[in-house]
């Protein structure tokens, strides 16, 4: 029981240092580069996570199926997986 809620202490925590460090980044960065400098990575950032976003879409699901149907062959579906990526 433990364990279980170790894990999602851990998970809940993960689920909220992630935004907090990335508002305290951005309070960084405009303080010290100002609005515009921001303003461009934000750009760039929005490209970058919505390109990983579409390029990982429903792809743990599948993995998941495949590793649960056929456990012995986990290494092969998985770098089947990764090289077609």
């Amino acid at each position: 029981m433990k364990n279980k809620l170790l894990k999602i202490a851990i998970n809940g925590l993960r689920t909220f240092v992630i935004p907090a460090s990335l508002f305290v980044v951005s309070f960084l960065v405009v303080d010290g580069y100002g609005k515009a400098f921001w303003g461009e990575f934000i750009a760039q950032m929005l490209f970058i996570n919505l390109t990983a976003h579409v390029l990982q879409w429903g792809n743990k699901d599948q993995l998941i199926r495949s590793f649960s149907n056929s456990p012995a062959s986990l290494p092969k579906l998985f770098y089947s997986n990764y090289f077609t990526r």
